[in-house]
């Protein structure tokens, strides 16, 4: 599960030049281990190397979605059965989103 230590590539000015690196290099085996593809790239895509480490090391945790299912069940109380599906998915979406910063 090693990948073979590739010579550097010459640095990409834009995202749309990344991309067309990342589309232009070989597919890598299945069983590659993509945070170090990630760590052996990262000069010549910076911008994707930071995509890949913020998406691919999320923590393992349903914190969040217990926290939804916990707002749920306080606005959907046996005295407010009565919601319709689609206003008790906007109670919800505003409840969670409420400290979203635009």
């Amino acid at each position: 599960m090693t990948v073979a230590a590739a010579a550097p590539k010459t640095i990409c000015y834009t995202s749309s030049m990344e991309v067309s690196t990342y589309l232009a290099d070989p597919c890598v085996p299945e069983d590659t281990d993509p945070l170090r593809y990630w760590e052996q790239n990262k000069v010549s895509m910076p911008t994707l190397t930071k995509l890949a480490m913020k998406y691919l090391v999320v923590p393992a945790t349903s914190a969040s979605v217990e926290w939804v299912f916990s707002v749920a069940g306080r606005i959907f109380r046996p005295d407010r059965c009565q919601l319709s599906y689609k206003t008790f998915q906007s109670l919800v979406f505003i409840k969670y989103n409420k400290n979203l910063k635009l």
